[in-house]
């Protein structure tokens, strides 16, 4: 009877760690919860933000998601990234600010700071190791998975490097005179380049050009950049809110009125088409291609978003300067 006692106490034990190490998790990615469907002018009174534990007071200037593990990591403004659980401690801590995350495949993550180039682990986080072979500039802005699966990363120097094995190596492709704050490469391989000072630059492959594209665009600092299902090109600026391209970057012009002069720092669309912005007015969201915006405060307190990202399942996370906000309910069933 004693040995019966002592299994069943084990067992009660083993169930409730499991139970307690997961806990944090589920927080962060919890499991679908979706809205009802409904019509998109009605949708936005429903939406809530739900701020995240373990990071509170912090800046989060960085957010990647590992879709398959379920992570969502977060990098901040003084160089920490941020796990599977965010009350511990940083899974590394970097020089610089961290700017990028990326997940390339299932165990292999790659971080970019603006002070010490570029690190990486292919154990979930457990060791990282720097990964700089190449790279001639360490002020890495950008880091993204482009449509062939090489690594792309831009430097606050106007520096170019491209990598086809994960970051082992490094080679300089191409140089602009512009400080880089922001890549997007569409499916035919078309790089689109936002700076802090000089607009917006396009790289075409095909014929390896590279041109400065910012007829009708007013403003020289883009924050960020998001191509639409419709394949139309969106340009969120520092003062004078969101510009649209329809014709691949050639022309722009102003995508809405209602955030006209409003200072845009991040774009997000899902997989349904509909449009997020983190402004300095907070948060927005436009069911209709980005022409027409509502606010979306609701559980919302930060002054300030700095990144926006989409989980698996559909959850929107904004990174902000007090720590991160997370969709109460998924987005997938909004429309």
């Amino acid at each position: 009877m004693r040995d019966l006692h002592h299994v069943l106490f084990l067992l009660i034990f083993c169930v409730s760690c499991s139970f307690f190490s997961s806990a944090c998790r589920e927080i962060i990615n919890p499991p679908p919860s979706p809205l009802p469907e409904m019509q998109s002018e009605a949708f936005a009174p429903h939406f809530e933000w739900v701020q995240i534990e373990g990071l509170r007071q912090t800046s989060i200037y960085s957010l990647g998601t590992n879709s398959l593990l379920g992570y969502v990591y977060a990098g901040t403004s003084s160089g920490e990234v941020y796990g599977a659980d965010w009350s511990g401690n940083p899974l590394v801590r970097m020089r610089g600010s961290v700017k990028s995350i990326v997940v390339k495949e299932i165990k292999n993550t790659l971080v970019a700071s603006d002070g010490a180039g570029v690190v990486r682990s292919t154990d979930e986080g457990n060791t990282w190791h720097t990964v700089n072979n190449g790279l001639s500039d360490s002020s890495i802005a950008v880091l993204i998975l482009g449509q062939t699966g090489k690594l792309i990363a831009g430097s606050v120097q106007g520096q170019f490097y491209e990598s086809s094995d994960s970051g082992e190596t490094w080679m300089r492709t191409r140089s602009i005179r512009a400080s880089i704050t922001v890549c997007i490469e569409d499916t035919s391989n078309t790089l689109f380049i936002g700076t802090s000072n000089a607009g917006v630059f396009r790289f075409t492959e095909t014929t390896n050009t590279i041109e400065q594209i910012n007829v009708g665009l007013q403003e020289p600092t883009v924050n960020d950049l998001a191509i639409l299902p419709n394949k139309d090109l969106l340009a969120g600026t520092a003062h004078s809110g969101i510009f649209r391209s329809t014709d691949h970057g050639t022309t722009w012009q102003p995508s809405s009125y209602r955030l006209r002069n409003v200072g845009v720092t991040a774009i997000a669309v899902n997989s349904h088409g509909i449009v997020f912005a983190g402004t300095a007015r907070g948060p927005f969201v436009s069911t209709d291609l980005a022409h027409n915006w509502t606010k979306l405060d609701s559980g919302f307190t930060a002054q300030r978003i700095y990144t926006l990202k989409f989980n698996s399942g559909g959850f929107l996370f904004a990174g902000t300067e007090d720590g991160v906000y997370r969709s109460k309910y998924t987005t997938l069933r909004l429309h």
